[in-house]
């Protein structure tokens, strides 16, 4: 750090400094920033607002951070089993008594063995709780009951403002919700069906904020449905459903109760691609609905061309669409036998998206609002496929399958935003491919073909990497500069 800039910070009020640590980890404030000057260590030593993420930490880093830390100064604490974090867990319960964690507000695990659940919740203090994250790598049905009662202890006990959970299922029905808590926030990342989303509901009076990553209807029982959902579940204005496996009637159904809605998601696989049917469902069930995004897939069973586009558009170029809620959509279907369309609202809502490059797009954004609109914001993943380079011919061959992909990764900014694009080759013959530069000068037509319709990339950086003999093969920057300039 260079003299002038710690001259400069050292005339910040202390306020200001310690909004600043708010931004740094744990290990940088307390092994870079505490070193800097006496001034510095005070502020330091003062701090009372740690927030330790322990996901992706060395042994050594750990111990030390483990030794420096003062409990009562935490706010926040994330703890991870994994491969490059092993033990973490049985380490940090040897290094702490978790009733000195009085000030955390949030707690986040991440472990791999549901039996590691219990030693940890029965010694910290969850009453002080306000945000709670579980995530368990490896279910045991034997210890799902406690599980449920550990967590239905948590959401009864604490001030609990926001709860994410991913566990496997046999433990939402058993948990209790009461209706007295004041959770707003609850994401649940496995498999839900509509009656558990609506048990959680009636109970859940002040949420405000749902988000299932995975919804079905698989044994709904329709009878039950209509019996069980009198009154419309008003407190809820954010809804978002991924990976949803549900009808359209089905989902109408349900989003009839959620009159309240201002912002509404939804990603799944189904028959979506009805703009009219949308607009009269939303003007009649959700008046309130301000944003409304969605990305919609549909197999089709024949071959789709422009035409086939252009009937579905034409349903979401009505004035309620583009002058009164001014949400605008693309779709897009491929051109192969292997038929299927995709429609999406802008900016894509999701933070993977696969590019095809045979296919029929078609958009509702005006033209002249094409360059105020970036409609990759949201995504951080982008995968490109591309036909077999059937006219390659070399002497040393790669043999793959269809199955097996040859991938090569483009990183760039957009804005200030790292993303990572996966291009790899498929198709339904043995694929013959040499040497990496071979293989890039066969695919650079589509990166660039990419890339031109996506203006706001500022910054490219290409590399590739696969096997050929057991041996790896890295493109230099002088291929790297030479492929995105050609």
């Amino acid at each position: 750090m260079s003299i002038n800039l710690i001259a400069s910070l050292q005339t910040l009020p202390v306020e200001i400094l310690q909004h600043i640590l708010d931004d740094l980890d744990a290990y940088t404030i307390l092994f870079s920033f505490r070193n800097i000057c006496r001034q510095f260590r005070a502020i330091v030593n003062n701090y009372n607002r740690y927030v330790l993420n322990f996901q992706s930490i060395s042994k050594p880093d750990f111990d030390l951070v483990c030794h420096l830390i003062d409990p009562c100064r935490v706010t926040s604490l994330i703890l991870s089993e994994n491969d490059e974090t092993f033990d973490q867990i049985k380490l940090f319960l040897s290094h702490f008594n978790l009733r000195q964690f009085n000030r955390l507000r949030s707690l986040s695990l991440f472990i791999k063995e549901e039996e590691q659940l219990k030693p940890i919740l029965e010694r910290f203090n969850i009453r002080s709780l306000e945000s709670f994250s579980l995530k368990i790598e490896k279910s045991d049905d034997r210890r799902k009951t406690t599980t449920a009662r550990f967590l239905s202890l948590i959401i009864a006990r604490s001030n609990l403002s926001k709860i994410e959970l991913h566990i496997q299922e046999g433990r939402f029905e058993k948990i209790i919700w009461p209706n007295q808590c004041s959770i707003k926030y609850l994401r649940i990342d496995n498999i839900i069906s509509f009656d558990q989303i609506c048990t959680i509901l009636r109970c859940l009076l002040h949420l405000k904020t749902l988000i299932l990553n995975s919804v079905s209807t698989f044994n709904l029982n329709q009878n039950a449905l209509n019996s069980s959902l009198p009154t419309p579940f008003r407190q809820l204005t954010s809804l978002t459903f991924d990976k949803m496996n549900t009808t359209l009637d089905d989902l109408e159904q349900f989003l009839s109760l959620t009159p309240s809605l201002i912002h509404l998601k939804l990603i799944g696989y189904g028959n979506y691609c009805n703009g009219n049917r949308w607009e009269n469902f939303i003007q009649l069930h959700l008046p309130l609905l301000r944003k409304f995004e969605f990305f919609f897939y549909e197999v089709k069973n024949i071959q789709l061309d422009h035409s086939s586009i252009e009937l579905i558009i034409a349903s979401f170029q009505t004035p309620f669409w583009l002058e009164y809620k001014q949400w605008f959509v693309i779709c897009e279907c491929t051109t192969d036998s292997s038929a299927y369309v995709k429609l999406f609202s802008i900016p894509i809502c999701q933070s993977f998206v696969a590019y095809e490059t045979k296919k029929v797009s078609m958009s509702t954004l005006p033209k002249i609002n094409n360059n105020n609109v970036s409609i990759m914001d949201n995504v951080d993943v982008v995968k490109l496929s591309f036909s077999h380079p059937s006219y390659i011919e070399c002497e040393q061959k790669v043999y793959t399958n269809c199955n097996t992909v040859l991938f090569c990764l483009l990183r760039f900014s957009l804005l200030k935003k790292e993303v990572t694009i996966r291009f790899c080759c498929s198709g339904n013959d043995v694929y013959y491919v040499d040497m990496a530069s071979c293989f890039i000068c066969v695919i650079v037509h589509e990166i660039k073909r990419f890339l031109l319709s996506h203006l706001n990339f500022t910054e490219y950086h290409l590399w590739s990497k696969f096997v050929i003999k057991k041996k790896l093969f890295f493109l230099n920057d002088n291929s790297i500069d030479n492929v995105i300039k050609m």
